[in-house]
């Protein structure tokens, strides 16, 4: 059993529930030093986000998270507002597996060109993502 199984929930946090429980999924992962998982901590993805393109600049978050096949475009059009509760879930759960779904396609166009006994880089499999090659 997981720490967090069992535990009762309140307010906002109910709307996350379902949606964290894809947390643990490879897809919803990316490899980090611990220096900058010690800074993003608990802190909510789109804060976080928001404050490296304040801090860096977009072109470089950007870069940064194409380095890791995340799909940039996802996290920042996201918004939430202030939505709460079954509102706040109905809008999240989608795009959380709309993400996912870029991500993985990301990562199979990846495999793909691997397997194919091809050199990638990250511009190989955006490229090809974007040509709608999937």
């Amino acid at each position: 059993m997981r720490a967090d199984e069992g535990t009762k929930t309140t307010g906002d946090e109910a709307a996350y529930q379902t949606v964290r429980a894809g947390r643990y999924r490879a897809l919803n992962c990316a490899l980090l030093t611990w220096k900058t998982n010690r800074i993003i901590g608990r802190k909510d993805p789109l804060e976080y986000l928001k404050d490296r393109v304040e801090w860096a600049d977009e072109k470089t978050v950007r870069r940064r998270l194409d380095t890791h096949l995340v799909p940039f475009d996802h996290l920042a059009k996201a918004s939430y507002g202030n939505l709460q509760g079954d509102a706040l879930k109905a809008k999240l759960q989608p795009e959380f597996e709309a993400f996912l779904l870029a991500r993985a396609k990301l990562i199979e166009e990846a495999a793909k060109q691997l397997s194919n006994g091809d050199n990638i880089s990250v511009g190989s499999v955006t490229k090809e993502k974007s040509k709608g090659t999937d």
